[in-house]
C-alpha cells in the first residue's frame, strides 16, 4: 500500500526575506551576546582544566629531578652525578662496547633530561 504525503508548495525566498534576515543579524542583543561569550569562556576554561588536571596531570609541588647525562662517563663519575641529583644508580652491568673503554657508561635509562621522581633508579 502506498502512502502519498502532500507537501506544501515550495516557496522560494524573495528579496524582502533576505533583507529582513540581514536586519535581524545587524541588530545584536547585547545580553544574548554576553551570555554566548560567557558560555564560550566557560567551555574553554572547562576544557583547559580537564586537560591540565585530569588528562595530563602534573604534581603541584614537584618532587622530581632531571636525570643527568651519564653517557661516556666512568662509573665513579656517574655514581657521583646520580647521587647529586637525588637519584639512585642500578647495580653495574658488564656490558661493553668495542668503541668505548671498559667501565664507561654506554647506555642509560631513563634518558638524559627526563624528569624522574626523587629516589628513582637510573640504569
Amino acid at each position: 500500500m502506498r502512502i502519498r504525503r502532500h507537501l506544501p508548495p515550495l516557496r522560494l525566498p524573495v528579496r524582502e526575506d533576505w533583507e529582513r534576515g540581514l536586519a535581524r543579524l545587524r541588530t545584536v542583543d547585547r545580553r544574548q551576546a554576553g551570555r554566548w561569550a560567557a558560555a564560550a569562556a566557560g567551555a574553554l576554561l572547562a576544557g583547559y582544566l580537564t586537560a591540565s588536571l585530569i588528562i595530563f596531570p602534573a604534581p603541584i609541588l614537584s618532587r622530581s629531578q632531571e636525570v643527568p647525562r651519564l653517557l661516556a662517563l666512568d662509573g665513579a663519575a656517574a655514581r657521583e652525578q646520580v647521587a647529586a641529583a637525588g637519584l639512585s644508580l642500578a647495580p653495574d652491568s658488564a656490558e661493553t662496547h668495542s668503541a668505548a673503554e671498559p667501565g664507561t657508561v654506554i647506555w642509560q635509562d631513563p634518558p638524559p633530561g627526563v624528569r624522574a621522581p626523587v629516589g628513582a633508579r637510573v640504569l
